[in-house]
């Protein structure tokens, strides 16, 4: 506590998780000026993600997010205005999201809550995509949104 500690990495450092630790570390203004007016609970999620696209690391803003689809090694991350392909893993996009904003509702699907359309127990409709709900997702995403 007296040497201000951020945030820890135990070794071996997923690439993930550092970036996590760094945005906590390094916040931007526009972050510093948000994070003062939030509650203290949610003033450690940074407002973004860096995704590794092709060579380059891209900033994308969880906000834009819509949902993630996860294809093998891949993941396709849908956005209000484009579509970005990153090689990674489901759980490790996951680990790097704010809880209370996304859900995981199948082994290769993740959701922005608050995009979230319409619903039924088997089926998460968000844009004009519908989304399966997974049998072992199923109870958690209902007691979430009121159903369970």
């Amino acid at each position: 506590f007296e040497l201000d500690v951020v945030d820890y990495l135990l070794k071996p450092i997923r690439f993930d998780r550092f970036l996590r630790a760094v945005n906590k570390a390094f916040p931007s203004e526009q972050q510093e000026e948000h994070l003062a007016q939030l509650p203290a609970e949610t003033k450690f999620a940074p407002p973004f993600i860096y995704l590794k696209v092709e060579k380059k690391m891209v900033k994308v803003l969880l906000d834009s997010i819509l949902y993630i689809e996860s294809d093998e090694d891949y993941l396709r991350v849908f956005t209000t205005s484009e579509a970005i392909i990153t090689r990674q893993t489901i759980s490790s996009i996951e680990a790097m999201l704010a809880e209370k904003k996304f859900m995981r509702i199948h082994r290769s699907f993740i959701i922005s809550l608050d995009k979230i359309k319409s619903f039924t127990p088997d089926v998460v409709e968000i844009g004009n995509k519908e989304l399966p709900v997974g049998k072992l997702y199923r109870n958690a995403f209902l007691k979430v949104n009121g159903e369970g």
